[in-house]
């Protein structure tokens, strides 16, 4: 009896490491793909910018996709950003959909994944220079996501890591 509660126990929580090892995966593909830039020219609409890199319209909105993030926009065309912020787990791809609730239980790949996406809600407006606009996630206690805010606590700790990026 004894063993069949502790394997029923240790389910759970092979389930969750198993888990994290997959999302993890994912996003290190997912980063990787970022840095290729090589879908940039599949996208309507090219125009140079004044350093000469290359920024897409996409069909949805208008909304300009830089060649580093072209690949990725191929694979969802939800991705409006890429949020990182310096020295931290948080180096994710941001998404948009009509449905609010979405991304809570979807990955990037529209995979149903208790890690979810980050994400802003539809009413977000993310095309307008210096808006305003909450990005929603799951704070994990593996660490990733959000799971690293709670740093953030320590005033030493916000000193050394104040760059938030989100292209």
């Amino acid at each position: 009896a004894l063993l069949v509660i502790t394997i029923a126990c240790l389910l759970p929580v092979g389930r969750s490491c198993c888990l994290s090892v997959a999302h993890e995966r994912q996003q290190r593909e997912l980063r990787d793909l970022k840095g290729k830039a090589g879908g940039a020219a599949t996208l309507p609409g090219s125009m140079a910018d004044e350093e000469g890199a290359s920024k897409e319209k996409a069909d949805s909105g208008g909304l300009p996709v830089s060649a580093e993030l072209a690949g990725l926009y191929e694979e969802n065309r939800d991705l409006v950003g890429w949020l990182a912020v310096e020295g931290t787990e948080i180096d994710y791809p941001v998404v948009q959909c009509k449905d609010d609730e979405y991304y809570l239980s979807h990955n990037f790949r529209r995979e149903e994944d208790s890690y979810g996406c980050l994400y802003v809600k539809s009413t977000a407006d993310v095309n307008t220079p210096g808006t305003n606009f909450i990005i929603y996630g799951h704070h994990m206690k593996d660490g990733s996501m959000f799971g690293g805010l709670d740093k953030y606590g320590s005033e030493s700790y916000f000193r050394s890591h104040r760059l938030v990026s989100f292209q």
